[in-house]
């Protein structure tokens, strides 16, 4: 999640998530062995003293990775994490192109380790996100993206490489859409020299998509509601490949801890999403990077209003106009009106209008409030931007039709009232 500027005096709460934080503060924005980020997270979460630690891992599929997925096992996983079968333990792991956080995966983890014994009273799960960029020496000097790989040279990472290039694959495409969230020209800058140092740019690239990828696992982790008691950790970091042993930056970390309440907000501690602002440093032989508010802790933002008041600030846009558009808001506000044993009914009417007549407004007020799901959040934003792609709206609108059926009658009310206050009923 993109944060705001950090106030003058932060509440309360962003200092408590410090002092719990503070020990990870000095990963932050740093070049680490892959075996040290391991241990350090490993002594972190065993200060915890909780009953249960869960983890996932997000890698990329690149074979170049190998030397980060033993790590977290090895200094990690097979420490904390409840036997699973012949005496070992395994973390959750989710490898892709690009190190893709999928949608759901928070949910899915906490499912399996909310079943292990002492989960019922709490638990810890961390989630650790690895993009990865090559670092090779050339002419004395660092060189990012392109290093020998068998018997010749290629790019690492390929599906990032391939993102900058602008080549159309699935992969690159749901990347593309996460590194346009809000809006945001993350691409054109990266790709633009006069924003970023060019000889940078695959570095830097990987640092915004680990730090991105972390916002959608924290947005997941907000939506979700938790079996059991759990504080969620999630760590973004950049693997450096070598041509020795491999290392990584750790890029920051959310946390949002629900142990004591159920309803925390989720704080940031670590780089921005903006790769022009990016500071690359040498300490030692270490790489360090940093930006403007590195060490100050932020409170993650909630999405689902951001894009309610970008939808109100665009509205009369987003709103068809004609006789249609004044039967809608007829329709809705008898909907509002009517007995909740006719609100099922109603909410078809409505969304079959809404789907023909004006879709945006009611995509857009539905995701706001919780009602579509948060897998639609970087086309939520778009829309709500640009409030110009009806497909886009329509689609989100159908799923919506297709659970109305098994929907409470009550919570079936509530969307039939939300849909009146989208048109002005």
């Amino acid at each position: 999640m993109t944060d705001p500027s950090t106030p003058s005096s932060p509440p309360p709460l962003i200092h408590q998530a410090a002092d719990v934080l503070a020990d990870l503060r000095e990963l932050l924005g740093r070049e680490w062995p892959l075996d040290e980020v391991a241990r350090r997270l490993r002594i972190w979460v065993q200060h915890q003293r909780s009953s249960v630690v869960g983890a996932l891992h997000v890698t990329c599929a690149d074979e170049a990775e190998l030397e980060c997925r033993e790590a977290f096992r090895r200094g990690f996983v097979r420490y904390l994490l409840p036997t699973f079968k012949f005496s070992t333990q395994a973390a959750m792991e989710c490898t892709n192109l690009g190190s893709r956080y999928e949608w759901g995966a928070a949910g899915l983890v906490e499912d399996h380790f909310a079943t292990a014994r002492g989960a019922e009273r709490e638990k810890i799960i961390v989630i650790k996100i690895n993009a990865h960029v090559s670092v090779d020496q050339v002419d004395g000097k660092d060189r990012y993206g392109r290093m020998q790989r068998y018997d010749a040279e290629t790019t690492y990472c390929g599906a990032l490489q391939a993102l900058l290039a602008g080549k159309d694959l699935p992969a690159t495409a749901e990347l593309a859409e996460t590194f346009a969230m809000e809006g945001k020209p993350r691409l054109e800058a990266l790709r633009d020299p006069r924003c970023v140092d060019q000889e940078l740019r695959a570095l830097y690239a990987a640092i915004t998509s680990a730090r991105l990828q972390a916002r959608r696992a924290i947005i997941d982790i907000d939506d979700h509601v938790d079996k059991t008691s759990t504080m969620w950790l999630v760590v973004p970091c950049v693997s450096l490949n070598r041509r020795a042993h491999d290392s990584e930056i750790v890029v920051g970390v959310y946390s949002c801890d629900r142990r004591q309440d159920p309803e925390a907000p989720s704080v940031w501690w670590g780089l921005h999403d903006d790769p022009g602002g990016y500071q690359l440093q040498a300490e030692g032989t270490r790489l360090a990077v940093a930006d403007s508010g590195l060490l100050r802790p932020r409170a993650a933002r909630d999405h689902r209003s951001l894009v309610l008041e970008t939808f109100h600030e665009h509205r009369q846009q987003a709103l068809a106009s004609g006789e249609r558009l004044e039967e809608l808001r007829d329709i809705a506000e008898e909907a509002t009106a009517a007995h909740p044993a006719a609100a099922r009914a109603s909410l078809a009417t409505l969304l079959a209008l809404a789907l023909e007549v004006s879709p945006i407004p009611a995509a857009l007020v539905l995701f706001g409030q919780g009602a579509l799901a948060t897998y639609h959040i970087e086309k939520a934003h778009r829309l709500a931007r640009e409030a110009g792609d009806d497909h886009v709206a329509r689609a989100m609108l159908t799923e919506m039709q297709g659970r109305i059926d098994g929907m409470d009658a009550q919570h079936a009310q509530n969307l039939v009232r939300l849909l009146g206050q989208a048109y002005g009923a």
